[in-house]
């Protein structure tokens, strides 16, 4: 019985090379992965001690950070959900992307909010109802800001979700997660900070202004010993 005669391909040499281009293909996938298992963590630190060194409040750098960057994933993951594009490195570096975007938004309100406050004179010489209207005033500036920063954003970014011509693989999916994380992160920040930083605000002007009956008792004490020393 004679065996049954195996079909060869019309030109082996280019399946060979079509075998080689995927297994190439599949190591540069899996080495850029091992990458952004680096990079996506580093930037969220590097991120961090930018705000921190920036402005040396830890609490303020937790509320931008605690804001933005949940919102940049949720907005990110929902506009590729919609899109239907899978993860891959471009939909990483998109989201990578995302996240400084949004932080950046979020430290613009920061510094509206924070210069609200010290143009009143800080919060040793304000009362807690000037404190709630200077927040109140910082986030009604920011708003014309940030309607033309995503007005901007949108113009820019929304072609190249359509995108057909070359490339357009690669821009489409990294599009996705920075325009859909830049809204969602925007509505979150502009609705949110301004709540907690006054929140925190007012804790704190509550323990700066207990200190005050403590620390003039004290300055009284001493100058009546004082006197009666005097005498």
């Amino acid at each position: 019985m004679r065996p049954t005669p195996v079909p060869m391909p019309g030109n082996p040499s280019r399946v060979i090379g079509g075998l080689l281009t995927r297994l190439a293909a599949c190591r540069a996938a899996s080495v850029a992965r091992r990458t952004l298992s680096v990079v996506f963590p580093l930037v969220l630190v590097l991120i961090f001690l930018i705000l921190y060194i920036t402005y040396h409040d830890f609490v303020d750098t937790m509320l931008v950070m605690g804001l933005a960057v949940p919102g940049a994933i949720a907005g990110g993951v929902l506009f590729q959900y919609l899109f239907g594009f899978n993860f891959s490195v471009a939909v990483w570096v998109g989201y990578i992307a995302c996240f400084g975007l949004a932080t950046e938004n979020g430290l613009v309100m920061l510094v509206y909010l924070r210069e609200a406050i010290e143009e009143r004179g800080g919060l040793e010489n304000m009362t807690l109802d000037e404190v709630r209207e200077a927040v109140m005033q910082g986030a009604v500036h920011r708003t014309r800001p940030k309607l033309l920063t995503e007005i901007t954003t949108m113009v820019g970014l929304a072609p190249m979700l359509w995108a057909t011509g070359t490339g357009s693989e690669i821009m489409r999916p990294m599009a996705a997660p920075v325009l859909g994380g830049i809204l969602v992160s925007d509505e979150v920040v502009d609705l949110l900070l301004p709540v907690l930083f006054y929140q925190v605000r007012r804790w704190r002007w509550n323990r700066i202004h207990r200190r005050k009956p403590a620390s003039a008792s004290v300055s009284r004490e001493w100058s009546y010993e004082s006197a009666t020393a005097g005498v």
